[in-house]
């Protein structure tokens, strides 16, 4: 079965594969695990962060800067800096994908599954690599088992079509709708 994808998915449908893939690890463990909105977790880190520093070094001007204040203060100001980075990497990773103009083609055999951006780029995993097909809110994913973070994400239009293929062709793979 082949799928050509033309339309381009939305910002929430990339947001969502951005969040599949940072946390691909939980669901290779948890199958059935929620899936965390990591732009909003990290967003709200972030302004803790933000107020924890102000607070030591209000701390600070009236008690006096000594090495535990400092400690404190290059310590939150590192996990900042660390979360902001991580966010906005999520964010371009977002924006890559929304300007992508190539179209994809997604194929299912029985020896797998694969990815195919306008001839430049294919990815593609045997069924014994797979660990689940599963289901979002705005994606279909296949998701790999080995430690590479490898998802392919299709836009929910043709989840239906996904899964009578791997249903109608015995495909041993688990499935969560």
């Amino acid at each position: 079965m082949t799928i050509e994808v033309k339309e381009k998915g939305s910002e929430e449908f990339y947001k969502e594969v951005v969040n599949v893939i940072s946390q691909y690890r939980q669901f290779i463990k948890k199958p059935e695990a929620k899936l965390s909105d990591n732009f909003k977790t990290y967003t709200i880190l972030m302004a803790a962060m933000a107020i924890l520093f102000v607070l030591w070094v209000m701390r600070g001007f009236f008690d006096g800067f000594d090495a535990w204040t400092g400690a404190v203060l290059a310590s939150t100001f590192m996990a900042f800096v660390v979360l902001f980075i991580y966010r906005k990497n999520m964010n371009n990773m977002v924006e890559a994908y929304l300007n992508d103009g190539r179209t994809s083609m997604i194929t299912l055999d029985e020896k797998g599954v694969e990815l195919n951006k306008n001839g430049s780029e294919i990815m593609r995993v045997g069924w014994e690599s797979v660990a689940l097909v599963r289901t979002f809110n705005e994606s279909t994913c296949f998701i790999a088992k080995n430690v590479t973070g490898l998802v392919i994400a299709v836009t929910n239009l043709y989840k239906d079509d996904i899964m009578n293929y791997l249903e109608d062709n015995n495909i041993d793979v688990k499935m969560i709708k």
